[in-house]
């Protein structure tokens, strides 16, 4: 092949170079519809997080009544729905276990959920204490609920307790107007509890 000709099958093939560059590197302008959720309770996102594809074992108190603990793994288990939820995490067995007083503190070991029926002294009606482990993902962690709760709204507040608390091992922070969270009744599983959060609009 002469030299020019050469020449020529290069400055065609940077300029091919040049053009898909020039293609990757578009951007296009989105809106996503002035959604403000989720909201992170720390930077950058992932600290704080289940590692994607874990597969955790949950661990329930038997503290909690049947109609407490169907609602816990109903709740928590719509985590593992991707239709609803993109985790990429597996939440499973849902085992209920003795939990004795002087064991309400102990770490779980690494892979482990477990729900305990305990005072979490926050002001709140739940409390999640994790364990990070390596880069800051969570390794286990401790859902502690208040003792004395009422299953309120025809008995959908356990369901409600079952994912949002989760939702708050996946770095997710509360959406409430209280904190600035400009949102709508069912946007977020991360809101308040309200009515009917089992629809998938509620679960965002």
């Amino acid at each position: 092949m002469s030299s020019p000709r050469k020449n020529r099958v290069l400055q065609l093939g940077l300029l091919l170079a040049l053009v898909l560059i020039g293609i990757v590197n578009l951007t296009f302008s989105v809106n996503s519809q002035t959604c403000d959720i989720p909201r992170y309770l720390v930077q950058p996102i992932y600290v704080r997080s289940w590692l994607p594809s874990s597969h955790v074992v949950v661990q329930i108190d038997s503290a909690f009544t049947d109609a407490e603990r169907d609602g816990i793994e109903a709740g928590n288990a719509l985590w593992n729905n991707p239709l609803i939820a993109c985790s990429g995490v597996t939440f499973n067995d849902f085992d209920s276990i003795l939990i004795f007083p002087a064991e309400l503190d102990d770490s779980p070991p690494p892979g482990r959920l477990v729900w305990q029926k305990d005072d979490p002294n926050n002001g709140y009606n739940g409390g999640v204490f994790v364990e990070l482990g390596f880069a800051g993902f969570v390794e286990s962690a401790r859902i502690k609920i208040k003792p004395n709760l009422v299953n309120i709204a025809q008995g959908t507040y356990f369901n409600y307790l079952g994912s949002h608390e989760v939702g708050h091992t996946f770095n997710l922070n509360d959406c409430l107007s209280t904190s600035g969270c400009l949102t709508w009744t069912d946007a977020s599983i991360m809101t308040g509890h309200a009515d009917g959060i089992t629809t998938p609009a509620s679960f965002n």
